[in-house]
């Protein structure tokens, strides 16, 4: 009689093992196709996220080239080196993140609000910032080489050591920005303490 009984519980346990095994796979294969489908999404240039939200976002490296992303509420993330080269980014919310070393070459962020963002070491090659706000943003060693600047509000900016070659300026706001060591339009370099403007460097000034 024990054997029996033994041996029913070891069937039990057998089927019960089993359909938790079953279970596992079930579960572990809807977790590596969700997977599967976020990382092609994720590289898909056709799939656009128009006036979608990621703010509040832990999402270095993220890759957004070429997408459509206008209207897209994206301020206090992490993005840090993330890829955004000719994205659109019309009227987008992007204030308070951190996008240090990303790349936006070509993006069109024109009247985008960008308060307090963190673009330090950023890729802004030929965009279009055309009327867009940048208060407080740190631009430091930025690249802006040929950038379309016209219109961008940059109050208290700071843009030590950035590059602004050939960018386009007409009615840009610089107000108590600091363009220290800055390449100007021209080629130029900046002389130190260049606040609101960039007063040319003399041959021997430190």
């Amino acid at each position: 009689m024990d054997v029996i009984n033994q041996t029913r519980k070891v069937t039990i346990w057998n089927k019960g093992l089993t359909a938790l095994t079953a279970l596992c796979a079930v579960v572990f294969s809807a977790f590596s196709v969700g997977i599967i489908v976020i990382v092609i999404a994720a590289y898909m240039p056709w799939s656009d996220c128009i006036g979608c939200d990621f703010s509040e976002e832990q999402m270095p490296r993220a890759y957004f080239k070429n997408r459509n992303l206008a209207g897209i509420q994206m301020w206090s993330s992490d993005l840090r080196h993330s890829n955004f080269k000719n994205a659109t980014l019309v009227g987008a919310n992007l204030s308070g993140s951190d996008f240090s070393g990303s790349n936006f070459e070509g993006a069109n962020l024109s009247k985008a609000t960008m308060f307090d963002v963190d673009l330090r070491a950023a890729n802004l090659k030929r965009a279009n910032l055309t009327e867009a706000s940048l208060w407080r943003a740190d631009l430091e060693a930025s690249v802006l080489a040929g950038a379309n600047l016209a219109g961008v509000a940059l109050k208290n900016a700071n843009l030590r050591r950035a590059e602004l070659t050939g960018a386009e300026i007409t009615d840009i706001n610089l107000e108590g920005s600091d363009l220290s060591y800055a390449i100007w339009i021209d080629g130029s370099v900046c002389a130190p303490n260049s606040i609101g403007r960039c007063a040319p460097l003399w041959y021997g000034q430190k």
